[in-house]
């Protein structure tokens, strides 16, 4: 079985939202940071990567929050590279307090690209230091209806969002999201909830995008630049799937 790594993270006070429970971009930026943690760990740390010119770009998320994460909460992220293929990896991530109590899974797929952000081949040395391909592994891919007729709402991209790749973070467009359902009067920090992302491009610090939200059986949203290409898709379901295993 592929190694594990685990990083250890306390519930920040700015993390939280109102009521005092972490936000589920901060929980998103905790397991990005693990993955990190994980690939330092195993030899190939950011400046392996700058040198390179190679890098790992989210794809597709899915997290399932089953509980709240209080503000102070000392919370375990544990990783593992489940598979790749070719260009993509996938990380499987579970959250555990302190007595070992589930908190959320958290599936992440992988892109790995180059210094102008097409895809990449993942190189021999990082598939020894991760083995696991899987030629049967089928990326995600999140399929949503057509958002409804009603205008969408003009979102600029602000300097603080960005990543140090120069592009909008992707934990951020889970703080868009939950803005927007709690402007439709729905309490985003309830637990059980499931999340599910599908990153497309990039978006840059000032850019004008555009975001659908709409409800049909689950709260869906899509954004896009400008000109109507896509950037993120996302759903957001109510009530969560424990994982099995310890």
């Amino acid at each position: 079985m592929p190694a594990t790594f685990t990083q250890r993270f306390q519930v920040r006070f700015d993390e939280c939202a109102p009521g005092g429970t972490a936000r589920a971009s901060a929980l998103l930026r905790c397991v990005v940071e693990t993955a990190f943690g994980h690939s330092a760990q195993e030899g190939f740390p950011l400046a392996w990567y700058e040198a390179r010119g190679l890098f790992w770009l989210v794809r597709c998320v899915q997290m399932d929050l089953l509980r709240p994460l209080p503000y102070g909460l000392r919370f375990d992220v544990t990783t593992e590279v489940v598979g790749f293929r070719r260009i993509w990896a996938r990380r499987e991530n579970s959250v555990r307090d302190a007595a070992g109590e589930i908190l959320a899974a958290v599936t992440v797929d992988w892109i790995f690209t180059d210094r102008a952000g097409h895809p990449a081949r993942i190189v021999p040395e990082m598939e020894a230091a991760f083995p696991g391909a899987s030629p049967r592994m089928e990326a995600t891919r999140l399929h949503l209806g057509d958002p409804p007729a009603a205008p969408p709402q003009a979102y600029v991209v602000p300097a603080h969002q960005v990543d140090p790749r120069g592009h909008m973070n992707s934990a951020a467009y889970l703080d868009v999201f939950e803005d927007a359902l709690a402007d439709a009067g729905t309490d985003p920090q309830q637990r059980p909830c499931t999340y599910e992302l599908e990153y497309l491009r990039a978006a840059r610090p000032g850019e004008v995008l555009r975001r659908f939200v709409w409800r049909d059986a689950a709260w869906a949203m899509v954004v896009t630049t400008a000109e109507g290409l896509p950037v993120v898709r996302a759903r957001r379901r109510e009530g969560g799937m424990l994982p099995v295993g310890p």
